[in-house]
């Protein structure tokens, strides 16, 4: 008999501002394997569980995170886990930063979380198999935990090319999700960014248009749900990644800041060598038990 797994709803906040609604579950280690798990299986979880959303206006929401059980129990091992964005009948593996810190909240709430606890975080950079390890610490706040990480990324996973679109440029990279960066001298909306592409945006897509002739450069973030009200932490990520490899990009960052709807965020901190090792803003994280 199958044994059942554990549910749980998670808020991320940063600088007080409710960022990304989602849900975790802890698989059973009588279950199906991480790497059994397809989008669909991901998105029957998703419509068990009960979202439990207390505020109808986040930045990002849909994320279904599945972690491995069996290693759960163990803090000094790497924990697999892997992350599906959710919308409507779609479904698709992507990589979510506020996730991934949301796991951290998780396991601190579960009294597993040590300082040098590690989450592996397995997804899928449009088709291919790749993987991120993701370091959280969390610490307990009043109200829910304040989360830590870092990520390490092996450089040669890293895809770019450029295009022209519309008179613009484009750079096409894949790592950490799909990315488009648009060098723009003034910000887009939503329908005419569709316009550009000839095509919605897809589930593991993201999009940053940038207008370096402020200071600071101003930067819009666009998913398939439309305009993201701040900044995704891969998208922070992936400028500060880009910007060793583009000239004009990196001297638009020279001051490593970046205005978003949301306000000015720190391009965050790298050291570049054969593996990135990325020091991402913290998180808090709010975590509710569910009944599964």
């Amino acid at each position: 008999m199958s044994t059942a797994g554990q549910g749980f709803s998670f808020e991320t906040y940063r600088a007080g501002s409710l960022r990304t609604v989602g849900t975790a579950f802890i698989l059973p280690s009588d279950w199906p394997t991480l790497d059994d798990w397809q989008p669909h299986d991901a998105q029957a979880v998703a419509r068990m569980l009960d979202s439990r959303l207390r505020d109808p206006t986040p930045t990002a929401r849909g994320k279904m995170i599945l972690l491995e059980a069996d290693q759960l129990g163990h803090p000094a091992d790497r924990n697999r886990c892997r992350c599906f964005q959710i919308r409507d009948s779609q479904a698709t593996a992507v990589f979510c930063g506020n996730s991934v810190a949301a796991l951290g909240g998780v396991s601190a709430h579960r009294g597993l979380l040590k300082d040098d606890h590690e989450i592996i975080a397995h997804f899928e950079v449009v088709g291919d198999g790749a993987a991120v390890t993701a370091r959280t610490a969390a610490r307990q706040l009043p109200l829910g935990y304040k989360v830590t990480q870092s990520w390490s990324v092996t450089a040669d996973m890293l895809r770019v090319s450029n295009d022209v679109i519309d008179g613009l440029e484009v750079v096409r990279c894949r790592l950490l999700n799909d990315y488009l960066l648009i060098d723009a001298p003034r910000l887009l909306s939503m329908k005419r960014l569709r316009q550009m592409l000839g095509r919605p945006l897809r589930l593991n897509e993201k999009v940053v248009v940038l207008d370096r002739n402020q200071n600071p450069p101003r930067a819009q973030f666009f998913t398939a749900n439309g305009l993201h009200g701040a900044a995704p932490q891969t998208g922070l990520a992936i400028l500060s990644i880009l910007a060793h490899r583009i000239q004009w990009l990196g001297d638009a960052l020279t001051d490593g800041v970046i205005e978003t709807p949301a306000g000015v965020e720190t391009v965050v901190p790298m050291a570049a060598s054969s593996t990135w090792e990325i020091l991402m803003p913290d998180v808090s994280v709010r975590v509710y038990p569910l009944t599964t």
